[in-house]
């Protein structure tokens, strides 16, 4: 229960043939009201991103990213317990996308992050993931 309030905006721009260039902003706020989930916490995200078609079925993307969040709680570190002090996570994130037909898409994500600022919990990783999508 709470309210919970987002608003995004995104920008794609066309600098090359085979190059796009492309921004988002997103702003959040959250109002929870139960247990450790009681603060608020206000979010802001922004991210940069290059986009380069190798060919009409193949391309890549680097992105790079900033989060931060004015307290420790969030959805995904619940054992975070009654943390409240803000913080930031910086992430590189490289994408190789195979269009392998018209409905079916192959996609690699490798992500470096860096998350800092919460006292004593401060780390770092990486992330892989690989999805098959099909359009219906």
């Amino acid at each position: 229960e709470g309210t919970e309030i987002e608003l995004g905006a995104s920008a794609n721009w066309r600098i090359a043939p085979k190059d796009e260039l492309s921004a988002f902003l997103t702003l959040g706020h959250a109002q929870r009201v139960h247990g450790i989930a009681g603060d608020a916490t206000d979010d802001i995200e922004f991210a940069v991103g290059l986009r380069h078609a190798m060919t009409p079925r193949l391309s890549w993307e680097a992105l790079a990213s900033a989060y931060h969040s004015t307290t420790g709680y969030n959805a995904l570190y619940l054992d975070e317990g009654t943390n409240s002090d803000a913080w930031t996570r910086w992430s590189l994130l490289g994408i190789l996308d195979y269009r392998m037909t018209d409905r079916d898409r192959l996609t690699l994500n490798l992500e470096r992050y860096i998350r800092s600022g919460i006292g004593n919990n401060d780390y770092q990783g990486c992330t892989v993931a690989l999805w098959y999508t099909r359009s219906f």
